[in-house]
């Protein structure tokens, strides 16, 4: 594994995580308990998740070590490179036991930190001071409605899951040489866009160029995706045609 796929997987370890993963519990509160500051985070299964969806699941392993109902976390990161050699990381972070779950939360909180150590999750604690409406002096109102900032999102707002259609794009082929049919439709999905759209859609394709490093053509140039890392391709072709699909449903290349 080159460096760059490593400097690509830790911009994907530290992407934002999917708007419904996302929670919000209240901190300070008004003196009438009116409302609340709204206090983003995340469970520590969708941080598990990013490890294993990102960096694989033998790739990472986890320590926790307890004492006195606290707990340090230890996240190790393998790295493997294309000469057959390999390297690993380390980094640690704790956290006293919660009030609810006493050293099981502290084990779940000092996880999530060492995680923050990484880079994962760490935008949470960059968000804006955020005062909602609060239920019974205690809980917020209506979560869901709370907006996050675009930079707090993930570029597609959906992050490639699921299966998409087939879309109507033409072929690609000509202008690769890579076999991998993969590259060859991720042109023609670029360049059916482009012929769509115009310059309406360029903004949204130099974010995924962005996410998946590849390097941005200015000026309609010519997007390289054969720079993309094999295993990445799946999911990187799950993206360019549910961002087609988002432009087609939005119409003017601004959904």
């Amino acid at each position: 594994m080159k460096k760059s796929n490593h400097d690509l997987l830790m911009r994907q370890l530290r992407a934002p995580f999917p708007r419904d993963k996302i929670k919000f519990r209240p901190g300070a509160t008004t003196k009438d308990k009116a409302k609340g500051l709204a206090l983003a985070y995340a469970d520590a299964r969708t941080f598990q998740d990013r490890l294993d969806d990102v960096w694989g699941v033998d790739n990472w392993e986890s320590h926790c070590v307890t004492n006195d109902g606290g707990c340090i976390c230890s996240i190790t990161l393998h790295f493997h490179l294309d000469d057959g050699t390999s390297y690993a990381r380390t980094k640690s972070d704790g956290a006293g036991a919660t009030d609810v779950e006493g050293e099981k939360g502290a084990i779940s909180d000092a996880f999530k930190r060492a995680c923050v150590q990484w880079g994962i999750g760490r935008y949470l604690y960059n968000l804006s001071d955020m005062w909602v409406p609060l239920s019974n002096g205690r809980y917020i109102a209506d979560p869901d409605k709370i907006k996050l900032p675009d930079w707090a999102l993930p570029w597609n707002s959906g992050n490639g899951e699921g299966t998409t259609p087939e879309p109507d794009t033409p072929s690609g082929e000509s202008l690769l040489d890579d076999d991998d049919p993969r590259l060859k439709r991720m042109i023609a999905i670029i360049l059916a866009i482009r012929s769509e759209f115009a310059d309406g859609a360029e903004h949204r394709i130099e974010g995924w160029c962005s996410y998946y490093g590849v390097e941005y053509p200015k000026a309609f140039g010519y997007v390289d995706t054969e720079s993309i890392h094999f295993n990445e391709r799946d999911k990187a072709l799950a993206n360019l045609v549910r961002l087609q699909e988002e432009l087609l449903e939005g119409g003017d290349g601004q959904a």
